[in-house]
């Protein structure tokens, strides 16, 4: 590969060929320079393309790049995140350059923000999750030397806190109906119910021990049902009732 780094360069003050080999720049004429730059120049093409990024950099003493060469990888993805919402489980994908401070951040696989050159290589990038439009913001943070870390905030809360406070304010039940799975997601403050993203129409009535929210998946009848557990701590206990069949809930 060595041989492939030979440069023919002319000295216009000593009137001769001078060739640069391992070792640095020697002094050659007539026809061993010209066999050496023939060998070179063969083992060079003989390189496969994956060398050429390499060579590039190494001969950019010489050649005028033009924009400059980067030798940063396409994808520099650095964290991931399954972040559950009342619509479903959204997955979110961030790619920091380190080198040239490029931030790029997806939402189930769709591009939301691309920054390909940035000076400040620690900040902030801020966007919307999920049919709510929930805001969602991704910290950059130097820990030390060449470190990152990265931390994801979802309502202005960790990731950890939100989805603990989340399991206090939601219902969610998986079932499968007619060959398919169904997410179902109460939530208990605006008593609004969710299904595979979708928010649905119910109708609400009272019953001799609580409440029934009554909707449709598909040809299935559905309701929640919302009782007293009879404990302060507890509270409402809410159970989903699929064609008089109850659901067992699911943590998230």
């Amino acid at each position: 590969m060595e041989a492939a780094r030979a440069i023919n360069r002319f000295s216009k003050n000593e009137g001769h060929n001078q060739i640069y080999l391992p070792g640095g720049f020697r002094e050659d004429t007539g026809s061993v320079l010209a066999t050496r730059l023939s060998r070179a120049s063969s083992l060079a093409l003989a390189i496969s393309g994956a060398y050429q990024p390499r060579l590039a950099g190494r001969l950019d003493a010489v050649r005028d790049l033009s924009p400059p060469y980067s030798l940063e990888k396409m994808t520099d993805l650095v964290a991931v995140w399954d972040v559950a919402l009342s619509d479903g489980v959204h997955k979110i994908e961030f790619e920091h350059g380190t080198t040239s401070g490029k931030r790029v951040v997806y939402v189930d696989g769709k591009e939301e923000i691309r920054k390909e050159w940035m000076f400040k290589l620690v900040g902030k990038e801020t966007f919307c999750v999920g049919a709510a439009k929930t805001k969602a913001t991704i910290n950059i943070d130097a820990i030390s030397g060449f470190a990152y870390e990265y931390t994801l905030e979802i309502n202005g809360k960790s990731l950890k806190k939100y989805m603990e406070n989340r399991s206090k304010t939601t219902n969610t039940w998986v079932l499968h109906l007619d060959g398919e799975d169904f997410r179902v997601v109460l939530e208990k403050d605006t008593m609004d119910v969710w299904c595979n993203g979708k928010r649905m129409e119910t109708a609400g009535e009272f019953v001799d021990d609580g409440t029934e929210t009554h909707f449709s998946v598909g040809n299935h009848d559905c309701y929640i049902k919302a009782v007293s557990s009879g404990k302060r701590k507890e509270g409402i206990i809410h159970s989903l009732i699929v064609d008089d069949r109850e659901i067992p809930e699911i943590l998230e």
